[in-house]
């Protein structure tokens, strides 16, 4: 509908008020909970794809995609074989590869995707079945492992004190990050068996507390995994997700992350192995352990780096108490939450899911400091949906992770309403209504660590044609509109014929000529300096006078 609107476009140097919190979802793979639900390979690719949309339509912007459980993996990889869920016990490698293309998914959808990974428990089974797979660590390094049985479940796990153990988690890991651009590696059950180990035989006899010892052996295990995917590439980040007690005290009671399973949170803080910690603070705000209470705990051992609160989306009574968490979340950390897990919040629509943020992350230089305006060059509606269009530098874009769309809020400034991925050259935005007089939008081209690049933005202004005609109804076909913008003024003025227009400025010494310029046939926008004598504005157009008043 070309009737509708009118654009004037302009490329300016953009400062917008973005906010950065993490909004992630646990995507789990084992048991095949969360997917696939099936081998059939088409069907598999279907119901992922429905799902990121899911993800991406609830404004999440962080999938943690289970890629290691029960000792296999869901990736290509020299070391263990692909997860039997996708393949179906069958050894032949599947007819995709699922990292590779839920990374694909990810991109698309402009979602940050972290590589989830069961460290040191590698099978688990309520049934005596093993692994056939001669490569599964239970069948080829047994000496490696050791076994746990609790409530009817065997589960095995691997002995972190062992040398070869952490020199193979952390070629398994680096062989990931060598192979796929993950956005993060998220280390699950870096720990021991809450139910013990028998040590005895491995720990050195010097080593005079066993507490001590297996902390250490952890924390060793986590330094190497660390080191070893920032040299491969440091834009990667890499957390843990502790259990969601890290010490018991009088209001806090449960199974302990450092005592218990020898996970010493705050010295992987101190040493500065850990960018990001997502704790499973798995309890409700108003029974013991109080969910509000454990988040102050984890917010002491977090310090500077991102705290990502884990909510147990999987309790009933925690998710009908979600919105409150939420809300706890943001005003203790504004560093964000994660839910545990898809299947549980599929359905699920809340408030938050309203409000659009970008993944919180260290700083880095933009890659070609200050670069080219982006420009926008078309716009037009359909419905109710503006696509707005615009080029940018091809010599830029290697630079480009993805582009904000924002939108001005007449109370509330800029607000980002959408993200698309740095293929794009267009978005459509959809409203209810169309009520404005004028829309203002931004968009924004983000680098690799979602900053808007230096010197980048680009705006366009849409006038509503619409509301234009009824605004001059009855005052004449030429009768000009006045609008305010902060210091400037905006005049629109829509001409049947090519003209000529002055206008004056009256301040307290009278009229003085600010702009003498030619209009067109149709909508003029014509911009003038406002100062803060600026009483009244006249028009001379077409042998008439207009005085417009603020």
């Amino acid at each position: 509908m070309k009737e509708f609107l009118f654009l004037l476009i302009f490329s300016i140097s953009v400062t917008a008020q973005i906010r950065y919190e993490t909004k992630a979802v646990w995507l789990t793979t084992n048991y095949g909970l969360d997917w696939p639900h099936t081998t059939n390979p088409a069907e598999q690719k279907k119901s992922l794809e429905e799902i990121f949309d899911s993800i991406k339509a609830k404004n999440l912007n962080t999938v943690y995609f289970q890629v290691r459980g029960n000792g296999y993996v869901l990736f290509r990889s020299s070391f263990e074989d692909f997860s039997p869920r996708v393949t179906g016990f069958s050894k032949q490698p599947p007819e995709f590869d699922p990292l590779e293309y839920a990374l694909k998914l990810a991109r698309e959808r402009s979602l940050e995707l972290h590589a989830w990974i069961n460290v040191l428990k590698i099978y688990g089974t309520r049934f005596q079945r093993k692994p056939e797979s001669e490569r599964h660590l239970l069948n080829k390094h047994p000496e490696w492992i050791y076994k746990v049985v609790e409530n009817g479940i065997t589960s095995y796990w691997l002995n972190p004190a062992l040398p070869g153990v952490r020199e193979y988690i952390v070629n398994l890991i680096a062989e990931l990050v060598r192979n796929y651009n993950v956005d993060g590696i998220h280390l699950d059950f870096l720990r021991y068996s809450n139910l013990g180990i028998d040590d005895g035989k491995i720990k050195n006899r010097n080593e005079k507390d066993t507490g001590d010892w297996r902390r250490n052996n952890i924390t060793k295990l986590l330094e190497e995994i660390f080191h070893t995917v920032k040299n491969i590439n440091p834009l990667i980040e890499v957390g843990v997700t502790p259990v969601g007690i890290n010490k018991n005290t009088r209001s806090i009671r449960g199974m302990e992350g450092y005592n218990e399973v020898y996970q010493d949170s705050e010295e992987w803080v101190a040493r500065g192995i850990v960018d990001y910690l997502a704790p499973q603070i798995y309890w409700d705000i108003e029974n013991n352990p109080k969910f509000e209470d454990v988040l102050n705990q984890w917010l002491k051992i977090a310090g500077n780096i991102n705290l990502v609160a884990g909510i147990a989306a999987y309790k009933p009574w925690v998710l009908n108490q979600i919105d409150d968490i939420i809300k706890i979340v943001r005003r203790k950390t504004g560093t964000g939450y994660a839910l545990f897990r898809y299947e549980n919040i599929k359905n699920l629509r809340i408030s938050d899911f309203n409000d659009l943020t970008l993944p919180p992350r260290k700083e880095i230089a933009d890659f070609d400091g200050e670069n080219e305006s982006l420009k926008i060059t078309s716009t037009g509606f359909r419905g109710n949906k503006l696509r707005i269009k615009w080029s940018y530098p091809d010599s830029l874009k290697r630079g480009v992770r993805a582009y904000l769309v924002l939108v001005k809020n007449n109370k509330n400034g800029f607000q980002p309403v959408k993200i698309v991925n740095n293929d794009c050259d267009s978005v459509g935005i959809e409203f209810n209504k169309f009520d404005r007089l004028v829309y203002r939008f931004k968009i924004l081209p983000l680098n690799i660590v979602w900053k808007p690049l230096q010197n980048s933005g680009g705006m366009a202004e849409v006038y509503n044609h619409k509301l234009l005609k009824l605004s001059t109804a009855g005052h004449g076909f030429n009768k000009p509109v006045l609008l305010k913008k902060g210091n400037k003024l905006k005049i629109v003025i829509t001409s049947g014929g090519n003209e000529s227009v002055k206008i004056y400025s009256k301040t307290g010494n009278g009229f003085n000529l600010v702009r003498q310029s030619g209009i067109q046939k149709g909508i003029n926008v014509l911009s003038i300096n406002k100062t803060s004598r600026t009483e009244e504005i006249l028009i001379l157009l077409g042998g008439r006078e207009y005085l417009l008043k603020f």
